[in-house]
């Protein structure tokens, strides 16, 4: 779960358009479309097998800043007995259905133009950026100076960092694979959620939300009694609450899961 908050929403098409300003002796600006682009390339190059489900942008002063989230979601292909083929055409098929992972990792940036903070990225399954120019991660994190060299050593930095990235997300699918698994009783599940509130890793409204979920899942994927079910019932508990403090819960969270399960 990765969460963007801004008080002016953009579009991409917002974003590109804001004026780059001119360079200085000390310092020279990343434009705003420049970083999307490259981080796009290098993900196309590094994580091939994923693709951008979700692009969410923020601008603040006057386009003076902007605040980016990508949400990545893993490609499954489709069943061959699902593909619809080619009339006439073997072996070829026209566009074949994509079915969508729910495992998400994503990545999170800002930049600026009023030399107000440096350029910066942070990445994971889950991320946490507000343009109160705050950015937390439970996986990757950098920062650069709108230096003369900005555009090649942030390309560098990105280039060595995106593998962590892919990491995470095979953590992810392992701890899933994991936790489908174990099977929870209904009356099981109530007494784990009970037990992490008992120990302060649910707040009384998180614990009801939590409860209600696992109880009747929002998402028919959820509806199996099985740990992942019950992780996700927690999660989805967890999204009550002080954003800036949701990185934490959902890593305390996921420590418990996994050590107690």
């Amino acid at each position: 779960m990765s969460i963007l908050i801004t008080k002016n929403p953009s579009t991409e098409m917002d974003v590109r358009m804001v004026t780059v300003p001119p360079a200085t002796r000390s310092y020279t600006p990343m434009p705003h479309g420049d970083l999307i682009d490259t981080i796009q390339v290098q993900l196309n190059h590094h994580l091939p097998e994923y693709r951008v489900a979700q692009k969410q942008f923020g601008l603040a002063r006057e386009g003076q800043q902007l605040f980016g989230l990508m949400t990545l979601r893993k490609k499954v292909y489709p069943h061959p007995a699902d593909i619809t083929m080619a009339e006439g055409i073997e072996e070829e098929y026209v566009n074949p259905p994509m079915a969508e992972d729910k495992l998400e990792i994503s990545i999170g940036f800002r930049n600026s133009y009023d030399k107000s903070m440096s350029v910066g990225i942070v990445g994971g399954g889950k991320v946490f950026i507000c343009d109160n120019m705050m950015m937390s991660a439970d996986a990757v994190k950098f920062m650069k100076r709108h230096t003369k060299n900005v555009l090649k050593d942030f390309d560098y930095m990105l280039w060595t960092h995106l593998p962590q990235l892919q990491n995470q997300f095979v953590h992810l699918e392992q701890a899933k694979n994991r936790l489908i698994d174990v099977e929870v009783e209904h009356e099981e599940g109530y007494e784990f959620l009970g037990r992490m509130y008992g120990n302060d890793l649910l707040t009384p409204a998180q614990f009801t939300t939590a409860v209600a979920d696992w109880k009747q899942p929002t998402y028919e994927t959820f509806k199996p009694r099985n740990a992942w079910s019950l992780y996700n019932a927690a999660t989805w508990g967890l999204k009550k609450g002080s954003p800036s403090l949701a990185i934490q819960r959902y890593c305390n969270a996921h420590d418990h899961f996994m050590s107690t399960l």
